[in-house]
């Protein structure tokens, strides 16, 4: 499992949210762009299926330190804009995992009130 969230990891956030940090807009490659969303949505469709396996949580029907640390992932692209519409499975997840007391306690106040300063996945995921 832990190489499987390292994918969900490295293609989300480490190949495609920080290539929007680091390139300068006018630097960007569209063509760079597409490839790395279409290795994002491959990745979130492999995930998709794997939950619709679980019907629960990443590791089975408890609540798991893998949720722990694959939660913030999904959180972190979906601050990013990422829309989990063609995601339902991962949309019942998020949802689940979010209502949890021990999520709304720590959930960054900033999140709650401001929007975020930029979404690179609005319109792409």
């Amino acid at each position: 499992m832990h190489e499987a969230a390292a994918n969900m990891q490295q293609k989300l956030i480490l190949d495609l949210l920080y290539y929007f940090f680091q390139t300068k807009e006018e630097d960007r490659k569209e063509e760079e762009v597409a490839k790395k969303v279409e290795a994002a949505i491959e990745e979130l469709d492999r995930w998709e299926a794997y939950l619709g396996e679980t019907k629960a949580f990443v590791a089975g029907p408890d609540f798991s330190m893998a949720d722990v640390w694959f939660y913030p992932i999904i959180a972190q692209s979906i601050r990013m804009g990422l829309d989990l519409g063609k995601f339902p499975n991962m949309k019942a997840y998020y949802d689940k995992v979010t209502a949890r007391p021990s999520v709304q306690k720590s959930w960054p106040p900033h999140w709650k009130e401001e929007p975020p300063m930029i979404s690179p996945f609005k319109g792409r995921i």
